[in-house]
């Protein structure tokens, strides 16, 4: 085959073959005196693997040193690249799990009447992890995994909270969920979190899980939409 048969076989463009042609990636099977390539049938296959790498994430460099090894090192190679793909399974996973758990957030959002709320007897198992105060901890999915709430306690700093069935804390009791408009960052929260639930008939100080539907859901992106879950323990 030709470069062009080639390429489109292989779903890439001429320019792609070329380029791995000069970093010894992927050479042609021979170079007629004319200048054109040939390519055999069974390096599809070849590009098939190098593309299956690159989708692990690996370099264009790592991918020609694991072509370059010798024999006896290619099954431990294989078994990393399935390693990696098994990681990368794993957090696209979480991702997804991720993405559902902020398209519910809406939908219970829209469902729920002006000034609402929710109060109903449950049980919560979740996990902690410390973090610094709000104002400068930037709370993000992807660096702290599966970690989408956070914890606010009265004279306690910010903690992450992700929920779990198998956390290390629970609690059980009355709990009471409503949301909560505001702005981006906004200093008085704590105090607009006690004025609301006042205004809930439901006094005290308790630790409160607030969970922020992302900007990009949000009509004016200047504001923060908070789900608060509040308990009272049992």
């Amino acid at each position: 085959m030709n470069t062009g048969e080639f390429a489109a076989f292989c779903g890439v463009d001429k320019k792609t073959l070329f380029h791995y042609d000069a970093i010894g990636l992927l050479k042609p099977a021979a170079v007629r005196e004319n200048g054109y390539r040939e390519y055999r049938p069974e390096q599809i296959h070849d590009m098939d693997m190098i593309k299956l790498f690159q989708a692990s994430g690996y370099t264009l460099s790592e991918i020609r040193q694991m072509l370059l090894a010798a024999p006896a090192q290619r099954p431990e190679l294989m078994r990393q690249a399935q390693r990696r793909i098994a990681i990368q399974l794993e957090r696209l996973t979480e991702m997804q799990s991720y993405l559902e758990g902020k398209q519910d957030f809406l939908a219970e959002y829209r469902s729920m009447p002006p000034d609402g709320c929710r109060i109903e007897t449950c049980a919560l198992s979740f996990a902690l992890k410390d973090v610094d105060s709000p104002e400068t901890h930037f709370f993000s999915f992807l660096r702290d995994r599966l970690y989408t709430s956070f914890l606010l306690e009265p004279g306690e700093k910010i903690r992450l909270c992700r929920f779990t069935e198998d956390g290390s804390h629970h609690i059980q009791g009355t709990a009471i969920r409503f949301f909560l408009k505001t702005a981006s960052y906004d200093p008085n929260l704590e105090a607009r979190i006690q004025e609301k639930l006042t205004g809930f008939q439901f006094p005290g100080r308790y630790p409160w899980f607030v969970e922020n539907l992302p900007h990009f859901l949000l009509e004016d992106p200047e504001s923060a939409l908070l789900r608060i879950t509040v308990f009272r323990a049992e």
